[in-house]
């Protein structure tokens, strides 16, 4: 009994040595097609990261385009990453998010989810470094998701760093929790809406289009707080678009 015991642990412990040796870093050289995700070429011919892998991207655009990236971790710095198309990007095996370098910064990042098209991410850090910036435009949906009692998305990390998050008409960014950090934040909701996990109250940093104060009701079937513009915010949005129509016919 003994015997098959370590026999058993031994074959475990192989396992997660080979899965842990299998895993790799690798860096964006924009040397295929120059945008592509998946085109191996652009990540130096190592191959395309993989769900275990960290994938570097200092500047540039990289593009998700109408397929699944499933990946460990993204770390940018001065990227633009657009998924588009019915696109998802995964980091969901435990990674992180981070647009912005945590060392040292060469740029603003920006990603882009268009209507068609999600983020599925265990956590994101938004801004790291003081001068850093990060902005994120969300027509599709998005999920920060981490299972314990940290937040999943933390907009700036320290003092200097700005984020932004633009959640527009149709998008949908579901999170458990938000930390606007030391830095400067800002979330806004020009049309989409905004769930948070539990009963809570939006922080000061959510606002509307205009800059002004939020709706919210606690969905209790679902243990989530719905936050959307105000009323009067879309009701605005709506007229103008309404006269824009009458101007053009």
């Amino acid at each position: 009994m003994c015997k098959k015991f370590i026999y058993l642990m031994s074959f475990v412990l192989v396992l997660v040595l080979a899965g842990n040796a299998s895993a790799v870093d690798l860096t964006w050289d924009a040397g295929g097609d120059g945008s592509s995700f998946n085109d191996s070429d652009n990540w130096g011919s190592a191959g395309v990261p993989g769900g275990g892998d960290l994938g570097n991207i200092t500047g540039g655009t990289v593009v998700i385009d109408g397929y699944n990236a499933a990946v460990n971790r993204i770390k940018g710095d001065g990227m633009t990453l657009n998924v588009i198309n019915g696109g998802k990007l995964d980091v969901t095996s435990g990674g992180y998010l981070t647009p912005s370098n945590e060392t040292s910064p060469v740029g603003n990042s920006e990603i882009n989810v268009d209507a068609t098209s999600e983020i599925d991410a265990y956590q994101m850090y938004g801004a790291y470094q003081p001068g850093t910036q990060t902005t994120f435009n969300l027509w599709g949906y998005t999920r920060f998701y981490r299972p314990d009692s940290a937040d999943a998305l933390r907009m700036t990390i320290l003092s200097g760093a700005t984020c932004y998050v633009n959640i527009y008409a149709g998008g949908v960014l579901r999170t458990d929790g938000i930390d606007d950090g030391p830095g400067t934040a800002l979330l806004t909701i020009y049309g989409g809406t905004l769930i948070l996990e539990g009963n809570v109250t939006p922080g000061s940093y959510i606002v509307n289009s205009t800059g002004g104060a939020v709706t919210y009701y606690y969905d209790s079937a679902n243990d989530d707080t719905i936050v959307t513009p105000e009323p009067a915010t879309v009701a605005l949005l709506g007229l103008g678009g309404l006269v824009l129509l009458r101007k053009r016919r």
